[in-house]
């Protein structure tokens, strides 16, 4: 069986941001694991972007979503362990 780790954000403004996933504190490289959209515009004028990250439920590893966007200098992350 596998998991699904889905990281959404949204209502970000301006446009360009920036996504990974982390094993283990290192970044996940592209592969048929990991899925990102493109960004996509919001009813708002902000946007939003998912990734989904399929990973296997009892792999020991911890996970996270990194987010960059420039709004403010702020990091944003998010833990997961399956």
């Amino acid at each position: 069986a596998q998991l699904l780790l889905v990281c959404r954000i949204t209502g970000f403004y301006p446009r360009p941001i920036s996504v990974a996933w982390l094993r283990d504190g290192h970044e996940v490289p592209p592969g048929p694991a990991l899925n990102t959209s493109a960004v996509l515009p919001n009813a708002d004028l902000t946007y939003q972007i998912y990734s989904v990250l399929t990973v296997h439920p009892r792999d020991g590893h911890s996970y996270a979503c990194r987010v960059r966007h420039r709004r403010g200098a702020q990091r944003k992350r998010g833990d997961c362990s399956p």
